[in-house]
């Protein structure tokens, strides 16, 4: 059984021993431990890591605040009872134990995308091992990392946070896009439509997501439904970016309007 189990897509969760651990007294605990796990790879000298978390303070009081931090979180996590502790130390340096028995949800999200991007070096084609992959990085994509965690007065630190926001958030809106076009090619309407507003939920101007549901609706005979959801998109559109929809989105609009849409797919 996996001892530690950590969640930074969304909520910041963490357990051990499949107990909740809630007492981080506050945010900068929760970053350290947060970066040291999504950084595993890497062993960190303790007076840059000092700088990066407490940037605005002198070297010896951001040190002296990095001891006390990591203190607080080998208590919290039992580390010192562990038969493979979870952080490896030395007077100059830190790094979390990857060896050690811990689960990552960003880890996993990345893993089953690097599985994706394998089958389509390997074989250029949509297999079901392939959607399973992406559909079960999306299922653990729970929120923007780290969401509720602000880093105040901490350039450094909050651009390696937006940095990694970003590129999980790309990663998440193209596994949306592909499973969209996937089931809408299968005739999956059910799944279409859970993908595409999904994808909604990430990116609310996203167009692509708002076609497909559109003509998901009109092909499950909800005409009004579909119409109502142009005009959605037509809001959302103007509000966010100013713009109106595409031709495209227009010509499928009349179609329907029309009552001559007809199956594309």
């Amino acid at each position: 059984m996996t001892r530690l189990k950590i969640k930074l897509l969304g909520t910041f969760e963490v357990t051990l021993d499949e107990e909740p651990v809630n007492d981080f007294a506050y945010d900068k605990v929760r970053l350290l431990l947060a970066y040291l796990t999504t950084q595993a790879h890497r062993v960190h000298r303790r007076d840059i890591l000092a700088t990066l978390l407490w940037q605005n303070q002198s070297s010896e009081r951001a040190r002296a605040n990095l001891r006390k931090a990591l203190a607080h979180l080998r208590q919290l996590l039992k580390d010192t009872d562990m038969e493979v502790p979870f952080f490896r130390t030395s007077r100059n340096t830190i790094q979390f134990n990857y060896t050690s028995s811990y689960k990552l949800d960003v880890n996993e999200f990345t893993t089953f995308l690097a599985v994706v991007k394998k089958y389509q070096y390997l074989k250029n084609e949509l297999t079901e091992d392939y959607i399973a992959n992406l559909e079960e990085a999306v299922s653990l994509y729970k929120g923007a990392f780290l969401d509720q965690i602000l880093v105040n007065d901490n350039d450094a630190f909050e651009e390696w946070l937006q940095q990694t926001r970003d590129e999980l958030h790309i990663q998440v809106v193209n596994a949306c896009i592909e499973l969209v076009k996937y089931y809408e090619n299968q005739k999956h309407w059910q799944k279409t439509q859970y993908y595409a507003q999904r994808l909604l939920q990430l990116e609310p101007w996203k167009e692509f997501a708002h076609q497909a549901l559109i003509r998901v609706l009109a092909q499950q005979g909800q005409k009004d439904t579909a119409l109502l959801q142009y005009q959605r998109c037509r809001r959302i559109l103007l509000k966010e970016l100013g713009v109106e929809p595409d031709i495209t989105t227009i010509a499928l609009y009349k179609e329907i309007c029309a009552g001559i849409y007809c199956q594309i797919m």
